[in-house]
């Protein structure tokens, strides 16, 4: 039988496997991504083929944080995702970014969550990248 660590570890492999062969074709409609698919073949934002995107790189932070943490930690879990922001990635969501600046800068992290989720409303994109590719 398998135990929790090595699936734990097959979903985030998943996940990677899948945020690389999608990344070159983030923000493109459907019509225009090439059949059969190029997998692997393309670089994405400047990096080499095969290069995961801040989806996988944000999942990354959550799994590290729950398990150094036994549970969710919103406080250590920010502090990752900091340190990720801080690290110069070449892509970063917009609501995202706004948030963790707001958090460098000192701003309590359920505070500068809720700001920067208010600022767009919940009638107004709130992180639906995923579901706005479907069309």
């Amino acid at each position: 039988m398998v135990d929790l660590a090595d699936r734990v570890s097959a979903c985030v492999l998943g996940l990677a496997l899948g945020d690389a062969l999608g990344a070159p074709f983030e923000f493109r409609r459907s019509r225009t991504i090439p059949d059969p698919l190029p997998a692997f073949e393309l670089p994405w934002m400047g990096s080499p083929p095969g290069t995961t995107t801040d989806d996988t790189a944000m999942a990354r932070n959550l799994v590290r944080s729950l398990a150094a943490r036994g549970g969710f930690d919103a406080e250590d879990l920010a502090e990752r995702h900091v340190a990720w922001y801080r690290s110069g990635p070449p892509d970063v969501g917009n609501q995202t970014r706004l948030a963790l600046a707001a958090i460098a800068r000192g701003e309590p992290v359920a505070d500068a969550s809720r700001r920067v989720f208010e600022r767009r409303g919940p009638e107004v994109s709130a992180g639906n990248g995923s579901v706005a590719l479907c069309t």
